[in-house]
């Protein structure tokens, strides 16, 4: 028995004590015999046992100190409201959702002001929206696609400044990015500024114009082996046709064998040299040939 002050007061059908509910019940299941502590008469559980409402309400009635009183909380309370105002005590200690085991435990008094300064607090990113914890949010910024950053093409005379993220999109338009010239398949392999593309152009017409020329003979060149080649393959064609025609006449068709599941060619045949007859074997073991 705890022989403190009562908590959820229940008494024994037989002698009527009284006891706490929850001491009652341990003496019970850890003693062998099974019977009361007072008078030992047979007890087997509590269940047997009532509240005793007027003794529980003099035990409510009594004063009760906060557990959180050393970390600051001064509440008058009794011991019949003790529990609930655990549940809204403001100087328990709570851990940070954000921060969680890296955050060290705060008053739920204090728990607003701290969730607001946290490190460990998502917060948006002004400039592409992304969630980032606080304390990363300056490293965030180094790689941050929305950050406007100077133009690649900053020494060539480009002063623009886009966001990270349309680097690239501004880089396929901009003016003083080099590129390879119109007539690169051609065999021009300068590269100039987009801005200086038509000038370009103008200044090389004639070189342009002679690479022109050479693609167009060495095309032509080309197609005209592309055209004996096929020429070739079409008389191949016709020869291996003739061949084909010949054969046919001298091959026996073919016929379906239940023996071997397949075509085979039935009968077989030779040609005798001498006589230029064809001459059959008959596969039929019983009829000769």
């Amino acid at each position: 028995m705890c022989f403190d002050a009562f908590n959820k007061v229940i008494e024994t059908p037989c002698c009527h004590r009284c006891y706490c509910e929850k001491c009652l019940d341990q003496w019970i299941s850890k003693s062998t015999s099974k019977t009361c502590p007072e008078c030992r008469a047979p007890l087997d559980s509590i269940s047997g046992c009532v509240p005793n409402i007027p003794f529980q309400r003099l035990i409510n009635e009594l004063p009760a100190q906060c557990p959180n009183k050393p970390l600051g909380c001064n509440d008058k309370l009794t011991r019949g409201i003790l529990e609930d105002h655990k549940k809204i005590c403001l100087y328990v200690l709570v851990d940070c959702e954000y921060g969680g085991n890296r955050c060290q435990k705060v008053l739920k008094k204090n728990y607003k002001e701290h969730a607001e300064g946290c490190p460990f607090r998502p917060v948006p990113c002004e400039l592409c929206s992304a969630s980032i914890t606080k304390d990363k949010l300056e490293e965030h910024l180094g790689s941050c696609v929305g950050v406007k950053v100077g133009c690649p093409n900053k020494e060539a005379g480009c002063m623009e400044s886009v966001p990270r993220g349309k680097v690239v999109d501004h880089v396929l338009v901009c003016d003083f990015e080099r590129v390879g010239c119109c007539y690169e398949k051609e065999g021009c392999a300068e590269k100039v500024q987009r801005a200086k593309m038509e000038e370009h152009i103008v200044k090389f017409a004639l070189e342009h114009h002679k690479m022109s020329r050479e693609k167009i003979k060495k095309m032509e060149k080309e197609l005209s082996d592309m055209s004996q080649t096929v020429d070739r393959l079409v008389h191949e064609r016709t020869v291996l046709k003739s061949t084909l025609e010949q054969l046919t006449v001298l091959i026996p068709p073919l016929k379906y064998s239940p023996q071997y599941e397949m075509p085979l060619l039935l009968p077989t045949f030779f040609i005798e040299k001498s006589t230029k007859k064809v001459a059959y074997i008959n596969t039929d073991t019983n009829t000769a040939g």
